[in-house]
């Protein structure tokens, strides 16, 4: 199904008799632009999708070493997380010539909006001056150096500013060949004393482009002025940055931002702290969650509209005001991101060239694209032993992993979240080396990690029709065997859709609604891939009957497992062959005393696993192992849940053996996505 903006009039450059017709496959349409490393195009999905396509020049793309550094660069990218930049949605690094597949975004680039109308007014100013600060801490999160950060790099879309074409300069340095602006990978008016001189390139040398960027967005003048190139990069090395027509403290982080001594410099993250009044702050900052708030009211004036270029009212210096951003008060955490991230239909000749990151090579569309491609991953997938599960521990809840060793005690633990979101319900992902978890809060998100916690983590349901699930508290997802799809509870979807259970793409492209109770919850896909069970709450009980459905059929109706009439079922899981469902049962409306239970997959009689007095719950099957279950439970009149592995086939309760003690609680462990 075509998506919005394939019906959107989009001005280009007709194609020549040399440009390519097609590449993969992308139809195109016409030419965007063209610059030193190769020609943009506009381009068409299979799916009706308009896409940006960079196709990188023959000179560049016949050198191996640049091939080789370019796929590599595609893997490092893959890490950033998509605040306040734009996604790329294919990547071809072996093609004759390498091509970039981005999003297109709506909007003019700021170096178009401050030529055709002036500077920024204030409010904007300070939204520019947070977001690029944001996109940068996401940017040199994952490692990457953008190099080229410059206003015609930065697009003021409906949704903020977005920092467009960073991801391969570091595989440029692998091509001798390179010439004139190439071989500088930098703008002259922007670019920092070391990267002129020759010197180590760092991530120092955005931050100093940063403040060239917001002292143009302020004033419309160059921080050097104009002159020729060489005359800029003298004084670039030689002189102070023209800050006049800056407020006074906006102009001493930009002072800061352009040391000339790159040591000295503020990092990324540190430039937001101040920008929001927070210097001394010492915790990791949620970029997103605190963009998101920042951009809440953003709104650009419309093209042609009268505006004051030196207004400055209601500013008084940057005086923002969400909520403190310390280590201990950190802002709420946004639902999804939306005022930052949704994909927008593109109206201007935007190419959108951000973070390569190295997908499938089908495009974005309601076939999905794997997990795989898509989010991060440990080099190595988590062993059949090891389960993640939720552990609040200093008031904080954060994801965790434990193996479980030969002897059944626990064994290696890590901690794979940090911060102060409450990070609860995680589920392994197939082949193991990437954890789903919901981000919980009074916008609930889902975001995804690196199983071993070696990357940044990445939100989801950033970008096309999936930004439009609103996710339900406490919802936990499922993901199909095949990676592509996830099942999960929401409160709203899009084009008006109501409560109930949706299958999302993993990358965005399609939303579907599927035909349950609008009150089904706790969704578990198969192994098999063909259904999904979940609960249907009876009243205001935290339980009732049990159901499932096949998910790929648009005709599917549900099959009812329990009738709800022994107890109150909940929590279902499959088992790893697809042959038996795991739950819980409650005995009680107020679900006093629960207990695990296992079936087969097509229903009957349930086998009772524990009976111990307290609240069993949460049951999930060991990987690739139908002999054993973990659960949460509270026994014994404790007041928090432990976690507990114990036999898959039969009532053995009394070895069970308990796997965490910490103060706070544990709880909700998952072996597998199902």
């Amino acid at each position: 199904m075509a998506t919005p903006d394939a019906a959107v009039d989009v001005p280009t450059v007709p194609l020549g008799p040399e440009d390519p017709r097609q590449l993969g496959s992308y139809t195109l349409i016409g030419k965007l632009g063209q610059g030193g490393m190769g020609t943009v195009y506009l381009g068409r999905s299979e799916t009706g999708r308009l896409v940006a396509i960079k196709v990188i020049r023959a000179d560049v793309a016949d050198d191996d070493e640049f091939r080789t550094r370019f796929r590599l660069e595609a893997d490092t990218a893959r890490r950033v997380a998509r605040v306040c930049t734009a996604e790329v949605l294919d990547a071809a690094p072996d093609a004759e010539q390498p091509y970039l597949v981005t999003e297109f975004i709506e909007g003019r680039t700021l170096a178009k909006f401050v030529s055709d109308g002036g500077p920024l007014s204030a409010a904007n100013l300070e939204q520019l001056a947070v977001g690029v600060a944001a996109a940068l801490t996401a940017i040199h999160g994952a490692g990457i150096v953008h190099r080229d950060l410059k206003p015609s790099n930065v697009v003021l879309s409906p949704f903020g500013p977005r920092v467009i074409d960073f991801g391969i300069a570091r595989a440029l340095d692998s091509v001798s060949n390179l010439t004139g602006d190439l071989q500088q990978l930098g703008t002259p008016a922007f670019m920092a004393p070391e990267q002129i001189e020759g010197a180590a390139i760092t991530s120092a040398v955005d931050i100093f482009a940063w403040g060239g960027l917001v002292t143009f967005a302020a004033t419309g003048r160059y921080p050097f002025g104009e002159a020729s190139a060489q005359v800029l990069l003298y004084r670039a090395v030689n002189e102070q940055p023209r800050l006049d027509g800056l407020d006074d403290s906006l102009r001493e982080i930009v002072e800061s931002a352009m040391a000339k001594d790159p040591s000295v410099r503020p990092s990324a993250q540190q430039l937001m702290l101040r920008l929001l009044g927070e210097p001394t702050a010492t915790g990791p900052i949620d970029p997103e969650a605190t963009v998101t708030q920042v951009l809440r009211d953003w709104k650009l004036p419309a093209p042609g509209s009268t505006r004051t270029a030196g207004d400055r009212s209601g500013v008084g210096g940057m005086t923002l005001t969400p909520t403190s951003v310390g280590a201990d008060t950190p802002p709420p955490p946004s639902h999804r991101a939306v005022a930052l991230v949704v994909a927008g239909a593109g109206v201007a000749g935007v190419a959108v060239l951000g973070a390569v990151l190295a997908l499938s090579s089908h495009p974005s569309g309601t076939g999905g694209v794997p997990v795989a491609d898509i989010m991060p991953r440990s080099t190595q997938g988590l062993d059949d032993d090891t389960f993640v599960y939720m552990s609040e521990q200093s008031g904080n809840r954060d994801i965790w992993s434990v193996r479980v060793g030969p002897d059944g005690r626990p064994a290696e633990q890590h901690q794979l979240t940090t911060g102060a979101a409450q990070h609860i319900l995680p589920v392994i992902v197939p082949k193991r080396r990437t954890v789903i978890y919901t981000v919980g809060g009074s916008s609930p998100s889902l975001a995804a990690i690196a199983a071993d916690g070696s990357s940044a983590p990445m939100a989801l349901f950033t970008t096309g029709p999936a930004a439009g699930v609103r996710i339900a508290p406490d919802a936990r997802a499922t993901v199909d065997p095949d990676g592509k799809f996830v099942v999960i509870k929401a409160t709203a979807g899009p084009n008006g859709g109501g409560a109930g259970l949706y299958k999302v793409a993993i990358d965005g492209s399609s939303v579907k609604k599927l035909p349950v109770q609008d009150d089904a919850t706790d969704p578990s896909w198969s192994p098999l891939g063909n259904r999904i069970v979940y609960f249907v709450p009876v009243g205001d009980v935290d339980g009732g009957a049990l159901f499932t459905i096949d998910p790929n059929k648009a005709d599917a109706k549900p099959t009812q497992l329990t009738d709800g009439a022994q107890g109150f079922d909940a929590d279902p899981c499959w088992s790893p062959d697809g042959k038996r469902i795991a739950f819980r049962r409650a005995f009680d409306p107020g679900v006093a005393e629960m207990d695990i239970f296992v079936m087969d997959a097509g229903g009957g009689t349930a086998t009772r696993l524990t009976h111990a007095r307290g609240r069993d719950q949460d049951p999930s099957f060991a990987a690739g192992d139908t002999k054993r279950i973990a659960f949460s439970s509270q026994r014994d009149g404790g007041t928090n849940p432990e976690i507990y592995v114990t036999n898959a086939n039969q009532d053995d309760d009394a070895n069970a053996r308990k796997l965490t003690s910490f103060a706070g609680l544990d709880a909700t462990p998952r072996w597998t996505s199902g």
